[in-house]
This record gives structure tokens, sequence and C-alpha cells, in this order.
């Protein structure tokens, strides 16, 4: 019992070191983040903003997804940005190479789904491009961008 005690003090100290030292570098990549999205909208003034933002992935045509993760996400009338907190990888579109916008669901565990955006657009370099974003306030952010909470499963049932 004796041994116990000490394995559980031990992973309980190891816990709270690692909440302070890692705690304050996870923030400053955080604010990090909300700054490089802002700073990616060209100073333009910002519709719609989500500083815990997460995104599930953005595939280009060769089919390799990039840029996971949490992050801030922001909109302008010009452009959609999203930067991750731990790469500090932005990604901006431009509003006009938007193609589609549409809310999927997503299925993040076997026992629980949750609603997406979907941008879809053309990238001059990359061709064809997707991402999906979990967003707080979704509604606002498909309709800010021509798009409507349908979703495939409603169509189908």
């Amino acid at each position: 019992m004796g041994i116990v005690l000490v394995v559980v003090g031990l992973v309980v100290v190891a816990a709270v070191v690692a909440l302070v030292v890692i705690n304050p570098k996870m923030e400053q990549r955080r604010v990090a983040s909300v700054d490089s999205t802002r700073a990616a909208l060209g100073g333009a003034a910002a519709i719609a903003t989500d500083d815990g933002a997460s995104c599930y992935g953005v595939e280009v045509a060769d089919g390799k997804p990039r840029h996971y993760g949490q992050g801030a996400a922001a909109l302008s009338a010009d452009a959609f940005a999203f930067t991750a907190v731990v790469s500090g990888d932005t990604v901006v579109v431009p509003r006009t190479a938007i193609t589609s916008v549409e809310v999927e669901t997503s299925h993040i565990i076997k026992s629980a789904t949750t609603l997406v955006l979907k941008i879809v657009w053309d990238d001059p370099t990359e061709g064809e491009c997707s991402g999906r974003w979990k967003l707080a306030d979704l509604e606002t952010w498909v309709t800010a961008l021509g798009g409507t909470m349908a979703t495939a499963d409603d169509a189908e049932g």
C-alpha cells in the first residue's frame, strides 16, 4: 500500500511540474496563432473569429492532408484564415477562390458526431483543395460564407 501511495504521489508531482512548464508555452503558441491568423487577413475587419477552432485537415490535389489540430480561425470580407497552435502553419483561402461551402457530419469517435464546416477552393498552385473545421457558432460562419446548414444526412433522412 505504501509503494502505491509513493507512485501516485510521484505521478501527481510530475503532472503538476508538466502543467507548470508546458502550459505557459502552449498559451504563448495559442496567442501567436491568434495573432498570425489576424495578420493573415491583412488588417481587414473580421466578420467571425474562433480562437479555439479545430482543423480536421486540409487536403490538396496530391491527397496529403495538412494543417491538422487546434488553432485560431478568422473570416473577413476577403479571406478565411486558420493558424495551427502547435505547428504555426497558416492556411489562407481567398473568398474569391471558394467554390463550395458545406456542413458535414464528422464522426470523431464511433459514438459521437459533430458538425463541421467544409470549404472547397481552387488554389493556383495546389489545384482543388478542401478543409474541414469545427468552429464555435457554426451557423454564423456558414451564413457569412454563403452556405446552408443542411447536411448530406439531412437530404437522406
